[in-house]
């Protein structure tokens, strides 16, 4: 089976990004050859990621389905709904309306959520009374290369937005988290409001992201481990998502593939959402983390940067204090006045 932590027990027919074994012949081909190559991965990952969701999220939230229309295309996006299913405690009813948040998965823009949302935003579970949740399932590369899985995620911000209000959320509060991959389009989302007066978003958090379609910082030669029993995610397996998802240098030059990449970030300093930029000590992506706080913060955006203890994806196995600083940010901007 594909993990995203790969084992000995794995199949060799089935992809794994993380085995250069199976990674590197495909690299050397042009992407077009090898645009169905993933589809058996992705099928076991939202299998598995279902499967994770019933057990995280099912217990503490409701979910609803949702299809809204693309803006930039003739199909629709899937939305799935998150509220709260205890009953909500005497602070967070003191708040009537929620903080419409927009929950964007990982995956390297290959891999998929699960059927019903994404099981890692059950790190939000401390502030769950408070919030509307709305997990957003973009399109997915290699079929779908960027800036589609970008359209998707603005589609949904601006949709999120304009219906915060019919849903009992406060239109004023809106905020967008997104992890690894979901980082990336985070960031991209968070530059889109800064350019969109009407769409104001007030807290951007980007976890661990993938935002540089480069490979030569210090924590790709640090953490960089090819025998996969040593770690969940390699060189070898960005090298796999960035091409999937950028298959030419011209469609990195886009900015909403690589964020910085127009400068827009400084053009737009002033309106940019408040941000806080979480990345693991142990990651190949724990410099891009770094680098994008340093950009964005040498641009004048306000904003801070978190590191946790781990290897990627090391939030969802912290500690409460280790994400206090996570919590006290979202707090402080989408459940105070």
């Amino acid at each position: 089976m594909a993990r995203a932590c790969g084992g000995a027990g794995d199949r060799p027919k089935i992809l794994v990004p993380s085995d250069c074994s199976i990674v590197e012949p495909l690299l050397a081909r042009p992407t077009r050859e090898w645009v169905a190559q993933p589809d058996e991965m992705i099928e076991e990952a939202r299998l598995r990621k279902t499967k994770e969701w019933r057990k995280k999220v099912a217990p503490l939230w409701e979910q609803t389905d949702m299809s809204i229309p693309s803006q930039h295309g003739n199909h629709s996006i899937r939305v799935n709904l998150h509220r709260w299913k205890k009953a909500r405690p005497a602070a967070a009813l003191r708040a009537a309306l929620l903080a419409p948040v927009l929950w964007i998965h990982g995956g390297g823009m290959v891999l998929p959520c699960g059927s019903y949302g994404d099981p890692q935003l059950q790190i939000l579970a401390p502030l769950g009374p408070e919030l509307l949740i709305a997990s957003v399932e973009y399109r997915l590369a290699p079929r779908h290369a960027c800036p589609a899985a970008a359209l998707d995620v603005i589609d949904a911000l601006s949709w999120l937005h304009s219906h915060a209000s019919a849903l009992g959320a406060d239109p004023s509060r809106l905020g967008v988290l997104g992890e690894s991959a979901g980082g990336n389009l985070a960031a991209v989302a968070a530059l889109h409001a800064a350019q969109q007066p009407q769409l104001p978003v007030r807290y951007a958090v980007v976890f661990y992201p993938m935002v540089f379609n480069a490979f030569d910082t210090s924590s790709y030669g640090l953490f960089d481990y090819r025998n996969r029993s040593r770690g969940c995610l390699n060189k070898c397996g960005m090298e796999f998502f960035w091409r999937a998802y950028c298959p030419t240098a011209q469609a990195c030059d886009d900015w909403r593939c690589t964020p910085l990449t127009a400068g827009l970030h400084r053009s737009y300093a002033r309106s940019h959402p408040r941000t806080l930029v979480v990345s693991c000590s142990a990651d190949v992506l724990r410099d891009d983390g770094v680098r994008y706080h340093a950009a964005l913060s040498d641009a004048g955006v306000n904003v801070q940067h978190l590191q946790v203890p781990g290897e990627h994806g090391c939030t969802h196995k912290a500690s409460h204090a280790d994400l206090a600083p996570l919590f006290e940010g979202l707090r402080r901007n989408l459940l105070s006045a």
